[in-house]
């Protein structure tokens, strides 16, 4: 399988396992995955996030988007 993590500043923020499209073969196949993850950073100042995956056991490797498809990662900032 493979596990996403996110990281805000540089620090790790959360890991997500999204096994719900993992179809078990040689290969991870993950089509279509979606999840969310709300944060709090109670600041004004810029914060920078990012999103790193890596395989959760096992040898080999892990490749996202290999043939080019829409890829999409969408950040939403709520005021309120």
């Amino acid at each position: 399988g493979i596990n996403f993590y996110i990281y805000k500043n540089g620090s790790s923020l959360a890991q997500i396992n999204p096994y719900a499209n993992y179809l078990g073969a040689a290969y991870a196949l993950l089509s279509q995955y979606t999840n969310s993850y709300l944060d709090s950073p109670a600041t004004t100042s810029a914060t920078t996030y990012a999103i790193y995956f890596a395989r959760n056991n096992g040898a080999g490797n892990v490749y996202i988007n290999p043939n080019n498809e829409l890829s999409s990662i969408v950040l939403m900032e709520i005021g309120v």
